[in-house]
């Protein structure tokens, strides 16, 4: 007899994708707010690129551990915190005041990210069976792909077209 699939996979499979969207999303929307970040909070160069590494480096560096840990104390549980730190340092970051602020609060995104990511994809694996895990990992990763490609693509295109046509300034 087959076992019985849960009821609510696909609901499920669209939260995970959000989830998964945002920490896609957010290693490249960045680009679109530098001049805008290097004029309001007085950045500089390094400033602007530990910016945009902080919240990579957090990721990749933890992304592996936060996978084992969730393995460990459960992927639903480690999601759904990954959630709430990456959810905090958002808020953080939208209200920092100075460039070492917005640093620190991408990091902290990056935590958050690292502990969503692969739990994400185990929920995933988890949720269903081995006939519609194909299209369900598919769905996932094309998600991936959408967000990282053609969403911030198209943001930054739709950025550079609105924005005003000024000169870049000499500190980038």
């Amino acid at each position: 007899m087959a076992a019985q699939r849960h009821p609510q996979r696909w609901p499920i499979l669209g939260v995970l994708c959000l989830a998964l969207l945002t920490v896609v999303l957010d290693n490249t929307i960045l680009n679109v707010a530098i001049p805008t970040l290097s004029t309001h909070l007085s950045a500089s160069t390094s400033d602007i690129q530990w910016m945009i590494n902080a919240y990579v480096l957090a990721l990749a560096g933890l992304l592996v551990t936060a996978g084992s840990l969730a393995d460990r104390f459960g992927r639903k549980r480690f999601v759904l915190i990954g959630l709430v730190v990456f959810g905090v340092g958002s808020l953080v970051a939208a209200y920092s005041q100075s460039a070492g602020m917005l640093i620190g609060a991408r990091a902290f995104m990056g935590l958050g990210a690292a502990c969503m990511m692969p739990g994400t994809l185990a929920v995933v694996m988890q949720i269903f069976d081995e006939q519609e895990r194909p299209r369900a990992i598919g769905i996932w990763g094309a998600v991936a792909v959408l967000a990282g490609g053609l969403v911030a693509g198209f943001l930054i295109w739709r950025a550079t077209r609105v924005a005003p046509k000024t000169p870049i300034p000499s500190t980038l």
